[in-house]
Order: C-alpha cells, then structure tokens, then sequence
C-alpha cells in the first residue's frame, strides 16, 4: 500500500503531470460547454483534436522541463482566464452567436497559454505539432460556422461545385445547363447546397489529415503525395 501510494505521490509531483490535469481540465470544461450551448454532444473531431494533443504531449513527457518566466505564466495564465471566463458568461448570461469565432478557438488559445505557463514563449516552438493541430481544427470549426450564414445563392464554394459538375457531365455527352448552384438535366435538376458542397468534407477531412500526419510523420515528398491524394479523392 505505502509502495503505491509513493508512486502516486512520484507522479504527482512529475514534471509533467500538471500540464496533462491543467489540459484535461480544460479539455471537459470545452466539452461541457459545447454539450450546454448547442444541445449536441461534441463531434468527433473535437474528441479527436484534444487526444491527438495528449498522444503528442505524452510521446513527449521525458523531453518536457518548466523553462516558463513570470512574464510567460502572466500571459498564458490571462489567455486561459480570458477563454474560460467568456465561455462561462456565454452559458449562463446569454446564448452564443451564430458564428462564434473565438469559442471554436477555444482548444487552441488554451493549448498556447498551456504551453507559454509551461515552456516559455519561445520554447513553444517545440510544441509546434500540438498547435498545427489545434489550429486546423479551429479553422475547420470556424469555416463551417461562416459558410452556414452564408445564402446559398451567394455561396462561391457551392456554384463552383455546380460549375464542376456541369464541366464533367457536358463532356461525358449529357445535355446540361447551369445557373448559379442549380445543374440541370433534361430529366431534372439538382442544386448544390452548402452541405453537400466540397467546403464540408474539406473542411473535415483537412484536421483529421493534420493530426495523422503528426502522430506519423512521413517525409516530405509523401506528405505532398497524401496531401494531393486525400484533397483530390475528397473533392470527387
């Protein structure tokens, strides 16, 4: 028993145990929040953004040391503050916007004050994998809240799609026409919406593509080959 309990107290008090509590905590609270303000549990991805950073971070833990100053830790102890007080006001005072930009970026600014209270500024260099992966899945939850607002009519992504579509069927020898997002068959029509349109996938498939390929690195020529090959089967 007294064995156990000193290898509990060894590992609390590890250098890297903090950081793995801190993110965890951070982790359920970006959960919980997306649970409480849209109904919904959290996607996938969101599940697979916060375990790609502790698969990294835990790859990572004999290489991690507290290098963090005090003008460091007062920033990212401030961008941590800042994200988690304004989701707590949004959940009880007020619901959030349609397109709530700096909610999705939640993983991501908590992840650099994490890094900057922990490593320094500087040194978060070396936790450039965990941020790319943050930050591209972000940016995926970020253009998915925008191409939502967006009339499908004025939706470029979607009339691109349909001027696509028209291309590869004329030369396949049917009789098409297009106006706008709307291709027509002598048998009918369809309309590409914003939800079937390549933004969607993309925007999917883009993060979970970023997070394989640094959980497995791969030299540079097959990441060009992967990254050209997931792009082009995606968009047809």
């Amino acid at each position: 028993m007294e064995a156990k309990l000193q290898q509990i107290t060894h590992f609390i008090h590890h250098k890297y145990f903090w950081l793995f509590a801190t993110l965890s905590g951070l982790a359920t609270f970006h959960f919980y929040f997306i649970w409480k303000t849209t109904g919904n549990m959290p996607t996938l991805l969101n599940f697979l953004c916060w375990g790609s950073i502790f698969f990294l971070l835990w790859k990572k833990r004999n290489r991690i040391k507290f290098r963090g100053t005090v003008i460091s830790s007062v920033i990212g102890l401030l961008l941590i503050l800042c994200m988690v007080l304004r989701n707590i006001s949004i959940q009880y005072y007020g619901s959030p916007p349609k397109a709530d930009l700096i909610s999705v970026f939640f993983p991501f600014i908590t992840l650099l004050g994490a890094l900057f209270i922990n490593a320094g500024i500087k040194r978060s260099i070396d936790y450039i994998s965990e941020i790319i992966v943050t930050l591209m899945s972000s940016i995926s939850s970020s253009i998915l809240s925008v191409i939502n607002l967006i009339p499908n009519e004025l939706n470029i992504i979607s009339i691109f799609d349909a001027q696509f579509t028209a291309f590869m069927l004329h030369y396949i020898g049917f009789k098409v026409q297009r106006q706008g997002a709307v291709v027509s068959l002598p048998d009918g029509s369809i309309e590409v919406f914003y939800g079937c349109s390549s933004i969607a996938p993309f925007s999917t498939i883009l993060p979970l593509l970023t997070m394989f390929l640094c959980i497995y690195p791969a030299s540079k020529i097959k990441k060009i080959y992967i990254v050209i090959g997931v792009i082009l089967c995606t968009f047809f």
